[in-house]
Formats: C-alpha cells, structure tokens, sequence
C-alpha cells in the first residue's frame, strides 16, 4: 500500500511538473510571474500589485489544487495528493488574495469530492492553512520573491507536518486516523517538499528561458536597426530605401515576408506580397484598426473579402503605423507563421521596429531642415557683406574713368572677378589659392581707393596653396582689418600670413589699427555681431560649423598690432596640391 502511495504521488508530481512547464510557456502566466517579481521588468512595473492579476493566479493555481485531487487516490478514508503545492504556491507567487482563492477552490473540491470521509474537514483546514503560510512567506519575501530551494523544502514539509497534526486531531474514530498517516505521511512529507522545488524550478526556467530569448531579440533589432540606419538617413529614392529595409528585416527576423503600403499602394515588398492586390480608396481591415489605434495590430484571420485573407491562411499579419517616407500615411506590415507566432514578443518586435523608423526619419527630417536653415543664414549673410563695398569700389571706380581710364578698366575687371566669386555656393569648398586669388581682387579695388594711405604685405607659403577652405572665409578678415583697424591710421599696415603648422594650416590677418574692443571679442565668441563687424561673424560661424571650437576665431593684441587667427584642420576632403 506504501508503494502504491509513493508511486501514486510521484506520478503526481511529474503531471503537475508538465503542467507546470506548459504553463511558464503561456505569455498571459509569464506576464503575471513577472508583475510578480520574476524575470526582467522595470523595478517600477514589479511593484504594479492588482487585484485582477492576483485572482487570475489565484484561479490558475486553483485548478492545480482540482488535479491534485482528482488524480489522486482514496486510502482508508483519505487522498494523498500534492494539492499543498498548488495551494501553497498561489500564496507564495501572488500573496494573500491569490493564494487563500486557489486554497479555498482546492478546499471546496475535496469537500464535495468526499464529504463524509473522516480525514475531509482536516484536509480542507490544511489546504486553507497552507494557502495562508504561502501567502505569509510572500509578505516577508515581497520585495524579492525568487525563492531559494532550502526555503521552498522546508516550508512545505512544515505544512505536510501540519496537515498530518490535524488529520490525527480531527480525524475519528483515532485508530483509523492512525492507519491513514501510517500508510500517507511519510511519502506526503517527504515527497510534496522535493516536488515543491522541482515546481519553482520548472517555472524558473521557463522564465529565464523567456529571458534569454528576449535578450537575443533584443541582440538582433539591435543589428537590425544599425543595418537599416543607413536608408533611413539616405534620402534619394524612397522606394529603393524601402525595398532594401525590408530585405534586411526578412533576413534578421523569423518573418516570412514584409511590406511598406503608402495609402493604398505598395511602396515596396518582398516576394510574399507579390498576389496581392490593393483596392483603391479601399484599405485591408487591419490597416484601418492599425491607423485608428496608432498602434501595433495583429490579426490572424482576415474577412474573405480582405486583400490580405489568402496570407492570414497561413500567417499571422501585423501591421504598425509609420511616418511616411514622403508626405502620406506608411504602415508596416510583417508576416508570421501561426505555429511560432508570440503575440507579446512579435508585436512588442513590430511596434519597437515602427518606432525606432519614426525616431530616425523624424531625426533625418530635422538635419534636412537645419543644413537648410543653416544655408539660407549664411547666404543672408553674405549678401550684406557686399552692398557696403559695392559703394565705395563704384565711386573709386568713377573717379578714374575720368583721370585714368586704363586703370579704371583694370579696376572693372577687378571688381568682375570679386562679385563673380562672391556669387559662387556659399558651402563650396575652394583652394586657398583660389580664396587667395579673390582676396587680391578685394586688395586692388581697396589701394585704388586709399592709395598710399594703405600698404599691405602677404607672406604665402606655396605648400599651402592646395588647402581646401569654404569659399569667402579670407576675405571678410582682410576687410575687416582694412575697415575697422588700418584706416584708423595715417598711414595703415595690412600682412596676410599664410603657413603651415604640423598638419594643420594657420592663417593671420593682422593690422596697425587700434585694435579690437574687448567687447566685440566677448560678443564674437557667443556669435554675435557687434559695432557692424558682420563679415567677421560670417567667418566665425562657418568655421565653428565645420572644424568645431579649434578653427575659432582668435583675436590678440601686441605691439600696436591687432592680429585675427584661425587653424584649419586637414579633414577628409581637404588636400594639398603640389606646389607650382
């Protein structure tokens, strides 16, 4: 009878061992577990504790406590089963509402599954006790509810104890009492704590197993997107960027096909799609609950008379909202098959993957906009630097047409090749022989004007004469220094240098004039203009904009002589020529 006792117990065991398994499996037990405190979440999502989810526990653990009982066997008037594990576990995972519900639906079961047998009342007090020494363990363990084997062993066989101490009080007549715990006790003491942990430990795994396969999702988006990146930020065709997206999407993820539909066309999809064909005006059903929701949907059985009813045959279609690659409304669409379809995984999966689309084409859209903005300030900014200097060059100009004509014809050609540079693409890069070239252009039509009132000396090193510089980033320093600080002389002093230092090239524009006030600098630095200094702003953002703090202009003042600097770097792009 002992035998059958411990076979009968162990076959128990193993069934709630599999149920268990089948169970951990379940997205809807792993999404309670984990509010539970189990696997990975949020340290703020662990402390949600509702009472819908601890009454779903409860009745989860409940009908444990029904197949205990059932498959369990009458011995002299009582049924050893392994309901304290079900009981128990209700109160452990889920606290006082889960587990007083599963203990009282095991409790109910046996009472009228054998009410007049004499171990039936000390039975149902048992369950309900263990039920509440699960929940009581909870309350001291609830901020960390992963339980150690030793604990889990321990408490149970305290509760078999327990359950033995009442069939031999409650139990009459006292010898029968006495046969029933001879023949049950040892095998129920013994045998529920060790299946007690294999039970946590099925449900353990399954949850570490979600993780890991959670983990290596999180592995592959992460590749996933860094490939997709790239044709996010392309531009061009939007077409052959999204053809190229979804080709790496069926590559990377357990899809059998992909699509990106704009309104109600296809703007590219791989081979799966290809029998489809969309209505116009008319959108698939899960589209429309896809563009009403703003969310993730996913349907595995479309109406017949839906474009995509011939593929929710064979798999489960989900579509998420995407902003669109130009102006219209985009979704994605993926297909699964049925038999590895995840509801919670794939869809977190396609709703991560319409986000992390949304974030980068917004992102690509604002650059856009800012390398516009940035050329239109610029382009408003050189446009003042000429009308000031087309002036005075004119009235110069006048004034030899009368006493010099052949110089002021020379001075036209001049002036020619100033405005002809003037008018090139602000973000063109030219050689610094080139800039060079428009800079002694700039110098003729300035010592027409002032004559022997300005002397200006260059120092060039040859090697330095392939640099490549934004176009008009020379000119401006050398008219400011005319401008602001030579002028402010008898007789003013202008040396342009030019030279090389390691891998970088310095250039100064430095002047005999009074200098820069502290003032002007200090606004400088924070990129405003001050006393009408514009030209010197042009150059100071545009440098800022390309090289970084290092190119930045630096102002310094020695020996009477006011010097503007600046250290170009030689980036990729930027070459030397060779000299001569």
């Amino acid at each position: 009878m002992k035998d059958d006792v411990f076979f009968s117990m162990i076959f128990s065991i193993c069934l709630l061992m599999a149920l268990a398994y089948i169970i951990g499996k379940w997205d809807f037990m792993k999404k309670i577990l984990r509010q539970r405190g189990w696997g990975k979440m949020d340290p703020e999502q662990r402390r949600v504790e509702t009472f819908e989810h601890q009454v779903q526990l409860g009745l989860i653990m409940g009908m444990f406590c029904v197949v205990s009982n059932t498959i369990g066997f009458l011995v002299d008037g009582s049924i050893p089963n392994s309901r304290v594990i079900g009981a128990m576990s209700a109160g452990l995972l889920g606290g006082p509402v889960s587990g007083f519900l599963a203990a009282g639906i095991g409790a109910v079961h046996r009472y009228l599954g054998e009410p007049d047998r004499i171990s039936t009342t000390a039975c149902c007090l048992a369950t309900l006790l263990q039920g509440g020494l699960g929940s009581l363990i909870w309350y001291a363990h609830k901020k960390r509810i992963d339980y150690s084997s030793g604990l889990l062993f321990l408490a149970t066989m305290l509760a078999e104890c327990v359950h033995m101490g009442l069939i031999y009080l409650l139990s009459f007549p006292r010898m029968e009492a006495l046969e029933i715990l001879n023949i049950i006790a040892v095998p129920m003491i013994f045998i529920n704590p060790v299946g007690m942990v294999l039970f946590f430990a099925v449900i353990r795994d399954a949850i570490r197993q979600a993780d890991r396969e959670e983990a290596a999702g999180v592995s592959r988006s992460l590749r996933l997107t860094e490939r997709c990146t790239p044709y996010l930020q392309a531009g061009g065709d939007a077409e052959a960027n999204a053809a190229e997206i979804l080709k790496i999407i069926v590559e990377e993820e357990e899809c059998e096909g992909a699509a990106f539909i704009r309104n109600d066309h296809f703007l590219a999809r791989t081979e799966a799609f290809q029998e489809v064909t969309l209505i116009p005006d008319h959108l698939p059903g899960i589209l429309s609950r896809c563009r009403l929701q703003g969310d993730v949907v996913a349907d595995a059985r479309c109406k017949p008379s839906d474009s995509f009813a011939a593929l929710s045959e064979r798999f489960v279609v989900l579509a998420a909202p995407v902003p669109a690659f130009a102006p219209g409304m985009d979704y994605l669409v993926v297909l699964v098959r049925k038999n590895i379809y995840s509801s919670e995984a794939d869809q977190s999966y396609v709703s991560g993957l319409a986000r992390f689309f949304t974030i980068q084409l917004t992102l690509s859209q604002l650059e856009e906009q800012k390398n516009l903005l940035r050329k239109a300030e610029l382009q408003t900014l050189q446009s003042q630097i000429n009308p000031h200097f087309l002036f005075n060059a004119l009235n110069t100009i006048s004034f030899f047409c009368r006493e010099k004509p052949e110089r002021a014809r020379d001075l036209l050609m001049d002036l020619s090749t100033y405005f002809r540079n003037t008018l090139q693409d602000v973000d063109s890069m030219v050689t610094l022989g080139e800039e060079l070239a428009h800079v002694q252009a700039y110098l003729s039509l300035e010592q027409a004007r002032f004559e022997e009132r300005l002397r200006v000396t260059v120092e060039i090193e040859e090697t330095e004469l392939g640099v490549l510089v934004p176009n008009l980033i020379l000119q401006p320093l050398v008219e400011n220094a005319i401008r602001h600080g030579a002028m402010m002389q008898p007789v003013g002093r202008v040396i342009i240098r030019v030279r090389g230092e390691g891998e970088d090239t310095v250039i100064e524009v430095c002047d005999n004039g009074g200098g820069v006030p502290e003032n002007v600098v200090c606004e400088l630095a924070r990129g405003k203009s001050v006393g009408g200094r514009i030209g010197l702003l042009n150059v100071q953002k545009r440098l800022l904009q390309i090289w970084g703090e290092s190119a930045g202009l630096a102002v310094t003042r020695e020996d009477g002589w006011t010097c503007v600097r600046t250290r170009i770097a030689h980036t990729v792009g930027a070459c030397r020529a060779q000299a001569g």
